[in-house]
């Protein structure tokens, strides 16, 4: 009984409480994304509104643009225990190193006692590798990423992998030599013919095949980093672009991709809302609400979860408040009774002590009165 009482005690300070302090970061991290979400919103009102100058709309969109790079780089590096929790999962770098985007935590003395965080923003179970280059901030969120040259690009590999296969299953058909072989008249010129159909078919076969890929002439920068991104991550995590993705936003006029420095590009590091028009604007609030409405749709998954935590750390405690009682009550001296019992036998040693005395003083009395 002292031993499962030690062991609540040790499950309920590692478990449920490192479950609470999880909950809370991931929940404090989101809520200034929503709460940026929001400021986007109202921005984005503003710039509806058609009496807006050129000017006053590169003014808002300035904002937007400022506050769309802060919510991917809060993703990219909000931190528990030194790893990083929002920028997906499936990576040395995340806590979550399971492609599931999931962590247990041990609330109890038992096998399975566990709670488990959903850190998934698909709604459709994908788990898989990343169907965009998530976290593109400064083109490096991922440090230490690998950098592919030459015959290392994965791009290559597969590219060249699928070109030796294709033109592994092409024959290329051999000139006859033997025209004796042929029992019938024009034996020869049947064979060529035979053999200049093959060779045509053969010849067409490798042109629509293609030149073999080159490490060195055929990959470009765009390939490279697409490869990059394809490779270095199986994360879904908690980027601009990736809510996007995940809130099932399509229309284009909602945002754009902006470099380092801001400026609109094709190749971006950053995915930023797009204000720059009356109908951008528009499309902008179709679009954040639905991102709104999952990043509060998560942070209740976490509230919930932390509230359960909480619950468990009170069962937690009652039962281990229970069993050391009732330790205690088996081990434990029942310390008033002893003490009335100490009592009792105090008096009634005394009274026998005084009724020895008095009968011990009875004969020299009756002495002391003959003589």
């Amino acid at each position: 009984m002292l031993r499962e009482a030690e062991q609540i005690s040790s499950s309920q300070c590692s478990g449920p409480d490192g479950g609470i302090a999880l909950t809370q970061t991931v929940e404090g991290a989101m809520d200034e994304m929503t709460t940026m979400l929001q400021r986007i919103r109202t921005l984005s009102v503003q710039a509806a509104n058609g009496t807006n100058t050129s000017s006053d709309r590169a003014s808002i969109q300035a904002e937007v643009t400022a506050l769309s790079q802060e919510i991917t780089r809060i993703a990219c590096r909000t931190t528990f225990g030194g790893k990083k929790v929002l920028s997906g999962f499936g990576t040395t770098e995340s806590l979550m190193t399971a492609t599931t985007g999931k962590i247990n935590f041990q609330v109890g003395s038992n096998h399975d006692d566990l709670q488990t965080l959903d850190m998934n923003i698909y709604n459709d179970g994908r788990t898989g590798k990343a169907e965009n280059n998530m976290f593109k901030e400064a083109k490096n969120i991922k440090s230490g990423a690998a950098k592919y040259t030459g015959d290392t690009d994965p791009k290559f590999v597969a590219d060249k992998a699928a070109y030796d296969t294709a033109k592994a299953a092409l024959t290329e058909p051999q000139k006859p030599t033997d025209y004796d072989t042929h029992a019938s008249a024009g034996n020869k010129d049947a064979a060529d013919t035979a053999y200049d159909t093959a060779k045509q078919a053969y010849d067409d076969a490798l042109d629509a095949l293609g030149a073999e890929p080159k490490a060195t002439d055929k990959y470009t920068d765009d390939d490279e980093k697409a490869a990059k991104a394809e490779a270095a991550t199986t994360a879904k995590g908690y980027s601009l672009e990736n809510l996007m993705k995940a809130a099932g936003i399509t229309d284009t006029n909602a945002s754009f991709q902006v470099d380092k420095a801001g400026v609109k590009s094709t190749s971006g590091d950053y995915t930023v809302f797009n204000v720059s028009t009356s109908t951008a604007a528009q499309a902008t609030l179709a679009s954040i609400d639905k991102v709104i409405n999952l990043i509060d749709t998560k942070r209740g998954d976490f509230g919930a979860l932390e509230n359960r935590m909480s619950s468990t750390i009170s069962n937690q405690t009652n039962i281990m408040n229970n069993e050391s009682d009732a330790r205690s009550r088996i081990r434990d001296t029942d310390y008033a009774e002893e003490a009335s019992n100490l009592s009792a036998q105090s008096i009634v040693q005394q009274a026998a002590s005084s009724m020895l005395t008095q009968a011990n003083s009875l004969p020299q009395m009756a002495l002391s009165l003959l003589g």
